[in-house]
């Protein structure tokens, strides 16, 4: 059974400043998040609480909560890597 993807309005906003580019991949991702939200690379980011994952979309990061028990998947920020971590 899919997870539901909900954006918070932080995401919302970094999706709008992306690259045209890298666009369509990170869409292709967070998809992904739906069928299998710990896909293969997926890690969880340490001193982070709730418990944040984040997945690699070339030199961006999409970082997001998993709710097992709702089965949703709450993207809450898509970052360059260089931003990702501070």
């Amino acid at each position: 059974m899919k997870h539901r993807i909900i954006f918070c309005a932080r995401a919302e906003k970094d999706l709008k400043k992306l690259p045209n580019t890298i666009i369509p991949k990170v869409e292709q991702a967070i998809v992904g998040l739906a069928e299998d939200p710990r896909p293969h690379g997926a890690l969880i980011l340490k001193n982070y609480r709730p418990e944040t994952w984040r997945v690699r979309v070339a030199e961006w990061r999409v970082l997001y909560r998993i709710d097992n028990d709702q089965r949703i998947v709450n993207i809450t920020r898509v970052l360059h890597r260089r931003e990702a971590y501070r």
